[in-house]
């Protein structure tokens, strides 16, 4: 989709979901609410450069999962709007 969209002229920005992963043609798979592995991956994609932004929806057990992401992306530098601040709001 990507490249498709490129080859049109079109900016995507890619968003990047810590809480998940991905199967093996790179779609999102299943939910993995465990905040400590949620704040390893998005400080990582954070520093790779390669995502516009790090998403966390609402749902069981993620509150700890942002909570944790949230630090740890303070703890790298990265800037993160306050938790509950939704993308469209930041604007």
């Amino acid at each position: 989709m990507l490249r498709t969209a490129e080859r049109h002229g079109l900016t995507c920005l890619r968003e990047f979901h810590p809480h998940r992963v991905l199967t093996t043609n790179g779609a999102l798979g299943s939910v993995r609410p465990d905040p400590v592995r949620a704040a390893e991956r998005a400080v990582a994609a954070a520093l790779s450069g390669e995502y516009a932004t790090v998403r966390l929806p609402e749902g069981p057990g993620l509150l700890d999962a942002a909570q944790a992401v949230r630090a740890a992306l303070d703890e790298a530098g990265e800037v993160a709007p306050p938790l509950g601040l939704r993308h469209a709001e930041a604007d």
